[in-house]
């Protein structure tokens, strides 16, 4: 028997989707994380278990597992996102099954309105991610505005009155429900009819320092305003006047986008929680993404606008951040423990590589300096170690071995302890607490080149852990991939029989089906040569039909001849005697007329 060749066996959807909750976020991240892509097929098969990923995300919904729940929907993004033809896969299924639109409405109700999950949490995000890319489906917009409009302006309502510093420490949830809206509102007349007031926007673009949130809610009432033109003026809200009246006047031509930007700077004029800073040029991953552009920093983020073609955005959490450094050329280079999941595509995972270097000129680098960002970067910084300490205090013993023997150092023990504070040290890495021990025994002159030192030696340390786990996992995956191939050879045989099996049924009823042909085609036979029977009696009787309808015509003919010549006999007659008639008459009165006889007749009267 030949050797089977590898090939690469598409991943059963359902199988994943029917896992148990606790397992399911496991088993989707592994496929989703995968070095090879989703291909069609897997894809499409999400959609086919659409039904069954609704019916998995309601029992997630019921027992608040969040998790859960998030990655059931995350398949869905990845199935929407994955080409054009997936997307409009995608919209058709929605679009043909009613139910699966009302099942998604029942589980938002649920899962937004009444607050199963927290509005900011990625569980939400996801659900509202996939709301959104429905509602850019043409065929079915209109649905979802009915379904789906009222509910995702109630939430991001809710989202500002509920708790502004909750709505500025986060931006994913609000950015979804943005988008939402304005595919909505894009290209539907009545969806931009369906929401009687827009104040609680106005009032959410004026609260929010999120700036690309901003932009959303600039683009959304500039769109409903071109529709309704006294929309603006009736709205009552936190926005000043006349930002309301600049976004009446924006342009809808190629410099719609950088007068939005400028409204933002009117927006957020003279605000302290947020900080612009104009950018020449920022990179990412050594990839220069956008120039002349600006730069907006908050206490929890910062946003790099990327507005080149459309309006997009780089946003780094100050709590991704590793490490900032500021060059006195006007550079600014942040590198990250948490890349952008959009940008992760630039990134090759050689060293180096994760990092965004913003370059400014060196006069708003010193303003950078001396503003209050780098409190809000070291402030994050600090409770993110403090939450890593307290999770791994108790199992990381190196780590407490080595802030002991910190605590111990004498003169610049305080500095030395923040330096170490900031490594993460685990299991047997005596070569790296040998370096700890160098450095309490150096003296202040070789401190920091050995502290350097270190820090290159578990940067490379890390950079090979990553390797080997990648190898690691490349091995697992081949190993699978091995005993895969082992089990088709093992099935050959089996599958082998069964198409033998299989063949000799469709032979069977082949013949069968030929014997049925054959006497179909008998019957066939018969009842063409009735019907050619049938034909030629037709035949004959059109033709005798032919015969008396043209004896009918000549009899018509003579009998019309001879009622004409009995009309003109009976009109000779009728005028022959009237002649005669009119002779009588005539001289029945010229003898009633002759004088003679009226004297007579008179003589014969006076007489008597």
């Amino acid at each position: 028997m030949k050797a089977r060749q590898s090939r690469r066996n598409h991943i059963n959807m359902h199988d994943i989707i029917a896992a148990p909750l606790g397992a399911l976020p496991g088993a989707v991240d592994a496929i989703l994380r995968r070095p090879e892509d989703l291909d069609d097929v897997e894809v499409q098969s999400i959609f086919k278990e659409a039904s069954f990923i609704f019916l998995r995300a309601e029992e997630a919904l019921a027992s608040r597992d969040a998790d859960a729940f998030c990655v059931l929907f995350k398949l869905f993004s990845e199935g929407f996102a994955h080409n054009e033809n997936s997307f409009g896969k995608g919209i058709d299924t929605f679009g043909e099954n009613g139910a699966l639109l009302q099942t998604l409405r029942d589980i938002f109700r649920v899962a937004v309105e009444q607050r199963a999950f927290p509005v900011q949490s990625l569980a939400v995000v996801e659900l509202v991610q996939v709301v959104g890319s429905l509602c850019d489906g043409s065929a079915i917009k209109d649905a979802c505005g009915a379904l789906f409009m009222e509910g995702l302006a109630c939430m991001l309502d809710d989202i500002y009155r509920r708790s502004v510093e909750e709505a500025h420490a986060c931006f994913l949830a609000q950015r979804a429900a943005a988008t939402a809206l304005i595919n909505l509102v894009k290209g539907s007349k009545q969806n931009k009819q369906r929401i009687s007031s827009w104040n609680f926007l106005a009032d959410c673009c004026a609260l929010s320092v999120d700036v690309f949130f901003q932009l959303q809610c600039i683009e959304l009432l500039f769109r409903l305003s071109r529709y309704n033109k006294s929309l603006l003026a009736q709205i009552s809200s936190r926005l000043r006047p006349r930002v309301l009246d600049n976004i009446r006047q924006l342009p809808n031509d190629s410099t719609l986008l950088p007068k939005m930007v400028e409204l933002l700077h009117d927006i957020n004029d003279e605000r302290e929680d947020i900080l612009s800073f104009p950018v020449n040029r920022a990179d990412v991953a050594y990839t220069m993404i956008m120039e002349n552009t600006s730069s907006y920093f908050t206490m929890n983020y910062f946003v790099v606008l990327v507005t080149s073609s459309n309006a997009d955005n780089v946003t780094i959490p100050y709590r991704s951040i590793r490490s900032v450094t500021l060059g006195k050329d006007g550079r600014v280079v942040f590198r990250l423990d948490e890349f952008p999941t959009k940008l992760e595509a630039l990134l090759s995972h050689a060293a180096g590589e994760d990092s965004i270097v913003l370059f400014m000129t060196v006069d708003q680098l010193a303003l950078f300096k001396e503003s209050r960002i780098r409190s809000w970067i070291l402030s994050a910084l600090d409770a993110k170690k403090g939450r890593k300490r307290n999770s791994t205090h108790a199992s990381n013993g190196a780590v407490a071995a080595s802030s002991s023997a910190l605590h111990d150092a004498p003169t610049e023990g305080e500095t030395k302890k923040h330096r170490a504070d900031s490594l993460q040290l685990t299991g047997n890495d005596s070569h790296v607490l040998a370096i700890f021990q160098k450095i309490i025994k150096a003296s202040d002159d070789d401190a920091s080149v050995v502290l350097e030192k270190m820090k290159q030696l578990v940067n490379s340390k890390n950079e090979f852990r990553h390797q080997e786990v990648a190898a690691i996992l490349h091995a697992s995956m081949n190993d699978i991939q091995k005993m895969v191939d082992e089990g088709h050879v093992a099935t050959d045989g089996a599958r082998a029989a069964l198409r033998e099996g299989v063949e000799e049924s469709i032979q069977s009823i082949e013949q069968r089906l030929l014997a049925s042909q054959a006497k179909a085609a008998e019957a066939v036979d018969k009842l063409n040569l009735a019907l050619q029977e049938l034909k030629g009696s037709n035949t004959a009787i059109h033709e005798q039909i032919a015969c008396i309808e043209i004896i009918l015509q000549q009899s018509l003919e003579v009998s019309r001849e001879e009622e004409a010549n009995a009309c003109k006999l009976l009109k000779t007659e009728g005028e022959e005697t009237t002649e005669r008639l009119e002779a009588l008459l005539d001289r029945h009165l010229m003898g009633q007329s002759n004088p003679m006889n009226v004297i007579s007749e008179f003589l014969k009267a006076s007489s008597a």
